[in-house]
């Protein structure tokens, strides 16, 4: 189930965390529209920009599309904001829901940085990312 909806299953199981703190019991239901509004919006742009190349080459991967350009200034500031964008985007989705997760553990020691922080030392270095992430073996055991 999570290989055919993809990109959409790490923000449907994060709406409650991002829901919890809604003004009204309405307000959940605006990302029924815009979560599949957004990802089709961002992949249709993804799909434009990739097949305006005027050479003959496509490229899927923007980041060797902006390495193909001859403007310093302007690789930078794109490749700058496609960091910005995937830092926000993984500590958003990701950091937000641990962190209220253990907020349960003690609510009353524990306020939204030390949980963010708890949730960093934990997923960074408790948990080894980069020896998971060393080959597909290791890859693979984790996954399974």
């Amino acid at each position: 189930m999570n290989a055919v909806i993809g990109n959409y299953a790490t923000l449907a199981v994060n709406i409650p965390d991002f829901t919890r703190y809604a003004r009204r019991p309405l307000d959940i239901y605006v990302q029924v529209i815009a979560i599949p509004l957004m990802f089709t919006l961002i992949a249709f742009m993804g799909i434009v920009v990739t097949s305006a190349d005027p050479g003959n080459v496509l490229y899927w991967d923007p980041l060797s599309f902006i390495d193909q350009w001859d403007n310093r200034a302007a690789a930078f500031f794109a490749a700058f904001a496609f960091a910005i964008a995937t830092l926000g985007t993984n500590i958003s989705a990701n950091s937000l829901s641990a962190a209220n997760d253990f907020a349960i553990l003690f609510p009353r020691y524990v306020n939204i940085r030390r949980r963010s922080l708890l949730c960093a030392i934990i997923g960074d270095w408790v948990c080894v990312p980069w020896l998971v992430l060393a080959n597909a073996l290791s890859f693979f055991n984790v996954m399974s």
